[in-house]
């Protein structure tokens, strides 16, 4: 949800609503002036709600069975967090070299995003030393930032591989595309390929309201298919273990394959040679592969030209 809210909580709480095909929702605590400068503390302010707003929010996601996930930006969002019952917290990347919020959200031993755009390897190497350190148990690093959109060509999706490669962590892509564009789709399932387990997305209630982060936002029903082309998705790169094939592959595999055919008519008591069959598709029979277990053996029944030759055939 980031801010999509724009301080409203009825607004709030017909995005939770609109997110509900999605796993959790994410919202983001904070309190201006521990955020941001103090000439830049009105209008961040006005970005945010009351703890009775949020109760209120958060009851709407429990209703629509989402997880709650909350973005943290100092330590009484961090209370505010656990007294919401958040199921994780994330670090926004703008703290990503802050040892206080960091300890603090390690010790709550919630579940954790570490929010990586925009940060140099070395910092977000720092950043998960002081997560351990403080005995951080189940971390997830996410990819990603935001621009104002972010262009397709900034996203270097191949950050991802190299975070896995890096890190004995998951790995999440956080997607701040045009949301009216191709790429608000391409890109996020370019991530799941590449070995993102979590994908963020941005909703809000109408993105011609033109509101707060609505540049990289997906409307309610553009984020309901979006949703159900990630879990689709999802399940296609599986494979990795050698010879798991799915049930569709080994049906597949029984109407594709070469099999053992008599080419000519084969008397009983004939000694099968490499001029008395063929291959063929066949549903039954010995594989194509397993020549060298029928020739040289005899025929224990005569077979016509076109009939699958079968282990019981032969002698």
């Amino acid at each position: 949800m980031a801010c999509a809210h724009d301080g409203s909580v009825e607004r709030a709480q017909t995005i939770a609503r609109a997110a509900s095909k999605a796993d959790a929702l994410q919202i983001q605590l904070f309190h201006a002036e521990k955020l941001v400068v103090p000439q830049e503390a009105p209008n961040v302010r006005e970005l945010e709600l009351s703890p009775e707003d949020w109760e209120e929010v958060a009851q709407e996601a429990r209703i629509a069975d989402l997880d709650l996930w909350a973005t943290v930006f100092d330590e009484e969002a961090i209370e505010r967090a656990l007294q919401l019952d958040a199921d994780a917290l994330k670090i926004h990347s703008t703290d990503v070299s802050n040892p206080f919020l960091l300890q603090a959200c390690a010790e709550t031993k919630l579940p954790l995003s570490l929010s990586v755009g925009g940060a140099y390897v070395s910092e977000i190497a720092s950043a998960v030393r002081t997560l351990e350190r403080h005995g951080v148990s189940h971390l997830l690093l996410t990819h990603g930032f935001q621009d104002f959109p972010t262009a397709p060509k900034d996203t270097r999706l191949g950050f991802i591989s190299t975070l896995d490669r890096l890190f004995p962590y998951p790995v999440g892509y956080q997607d701040h595309t045009e949301g009216g564009s191709d790429f608000a789709y391409t890109l996020p399932l370019s991530a799941i390929g590449l070995g993102a387990r979590v994908i963020e997305k941005h909703i809000t209630d109408d993105r011609s309201r033109e509101g707060t982060d609505y540049i990289s936002s997906l409307e309610p029903e553009e984020f309901g298919q979006f949703v159900e082309k990630v879990n689709a998705v999802n399940g296609t790169f599986s494979g990795q273990r050698p010879d798991a094939l799915s049930e569709a592959e080994e049906e597949y595999r029984k109407s594709v394959k070469r099999r053992i055919v008599a080419g000519t008519e084969i008397p009983i008591g004939t000694t099968v040679t490499k001029e008395h069959i063929t291959l063929l598709r066949a549903d039954t029979g010995i594989k194509a592969n397993r020549l060298d277990f029928v020739l040289g053996r005899k025929s224990q029944r005569s077979l016509e030209p076109g009939e699958v030759i079968t282990e019981d055939h032969l002698t």
